[in-house]
């Protein structure tokens, strides 16, 4: 008697690139954000989550894996990458089949909380945190990051790698253009309110402009109100 042995074919999907971390404070995902068109600029040295250290742990988190596995497999079908890797792996085969499931279970266009399709996702993104998805830094001096999916189908695996690093570029940008316009706003909003006493010290003025014409000359006392509104007026400028 003998035992035939099967193997697995996988597919090895890897992304490289180097995130500069220079004295001015500009690293990690920032680096990589200009690499895609976008310059946030400086960000400060320890750039928190983003940066250093910190970055491969994001790359890894199990949010960041679940939300690329929920995006379309392609523009064509009414599937995610997380249905693809369900038929490629045999888990939808599987959940048919299950005396607690019993039903095909499609992760496509999920919104909402469902816990049927929230637990079989989470084992899901697990195994794939856990055993396929691969993030190191060999060359930390040279801030040297790869990222690296390893799964039974080839395209599966080069979407996910490549959306998982856009992924996390995407969530960096958003998190910094909201700081900065929350910034930007502020600032606004006192431009507008300096802009709404500007007019009207400018109106206050022009008035008691008008009113220096009517008086008596001999009063000295009466020019003080339009000097002040006009000397207000200057500082605000």
């Amino acid at each position: 008697s003998y035992v035939k042995m099967y193997s697995i074919k996988t597919y090895q999907a890897n992304m490289s690139f180097v995130l500069e971390e220079s004295k001015s404070g500009v690293g990690g995902l920032a680096s990589l954000a200009g690499q895609f068109g976008v310059d946030i600029g400086s960000t400060g040295q320890g750039g928190g989550l983003f940066y250093g250290e910190n970055l491969l742990i994001f790359l890894k988190s199990p949010t960041l894996a679940r939300t690329v596995l929920l995006t379309p497999y392609d523009s064509t079908s009414q599937t995610s990458l997380a249905d693809r890797y369900a038929d490629i792996y045999g888990y939808n085969k599987a959940w048919q089949k299950s005396k607690t499931i019993g039903k095909a279970v499609n992760f496509f266009n999920l919104k909402g909380p469902d816990r049927l399709k929230d637990s079989l996702l989470n084992i899901i993104t697990q195994i794939v945190v856990k055993k396929e998805l691969f993030v190191d830094r060999p060359e930390k001096k040279a801030s040297y990051v790869t990222v690296s999916a390893s799964m039974r189908d080839e395209m599966l695996a080069k979407l996910f790698c490549e959306r998982i690093v856009a992924k996390a570029v995407e969530i960096y940008i958003q998190s910094k253009t909201k700081r900065l316009k929350t910034n930007l706003d502020r600032l606004q909003n006192r431009a507008d309110s300096i802009g709404a006493v500007l007019n009207g010290i400018t109106y206050t003025n022009a008035a008691q402009q008008e009113q220096i014409l009517d008086i008596n000359p001999g009063s000295r006392t009466s020019t003080v109100k339009a000097e002040l509104s006009g000397r207000d007026k200057i500082m605000l400028i």
